[in-house]
């Protein structure tokens, strides 16, 4: 029962630390693309996380609807809009890769393969709560749906891509 219990408490650090690695590299996303390190806020110790961007007049969490617009306000051509909610899940797909790879050398593979499922099951949630507020308001909010407004065929790819790749390392 001990060791279910610290096996719970290292999956739920490592879910922690995965959704800060998406919203870093949203921030590191968003520095990339020229955007002043000075208008960008992300808090490590907050939950669940989220970027705030200033827009001039206020801070927008990357959670609102007003996120692109605040973001489109540092880069009027509106290129980088999909690398903007694409690539913190990259991100966090690297960092889950690494931690998935380091707690199956090192720790037990049992427990590398709840991470992946963990990993699935929370993704998964938080795919669904975006499709109902999505459905219920139609507001532009969060990742998986902006990714689809911004390109339905890349968008449905991403996400797929998204979750082959977990499928893959649980397999193996």
């Amino acid at each position: 029962m001990i060791e279910l219990v610290g096996q719970l408490f290292y999956l739920i650090i490592i879910l922690f630390i995965l959704s800060f690695s998406r919203e870093f590299g949203r921030f590191l996303i968003l520095l990339y693309l020229k955007v002043p390190g000075s208008k960008i806020k992300l808090n490590p110790f907050q939950f669940p996380h989220y970027i705030e961007l200033y827009n001039g007049e206020k801070w927008i969490k990357s959670t609102e609807e007003d996120f692109l617009a605040a973001y489109y306000r540092y880069e009027p051509a509106r290129r980088g809009g999909f690398a903007l909610y694409s690539f913190p899940w990259v991100f966090e797909s690297l960092v889950l890769f690494i931690s998935y790879i380091f707690i199956n050398t090192m720790v037990s593979t049992d427990l590398a393969s709840y991470l992946i499922i963990l990993s699935l099951i929370f993704t998964g949630a938080i795919f669904i709560y975006q499709l109902i507020i999505f459905w219920r308001t139609e507001e532009y909010r969060g990742d998986f749906i902006v990714l689809y407004v911004l390109s339905p065929a890349a968008g449905v790819a991403s996400v797929a891509l998204y979750y082959i790749f977990r499928l893959i390392l649980l397999v193996f």
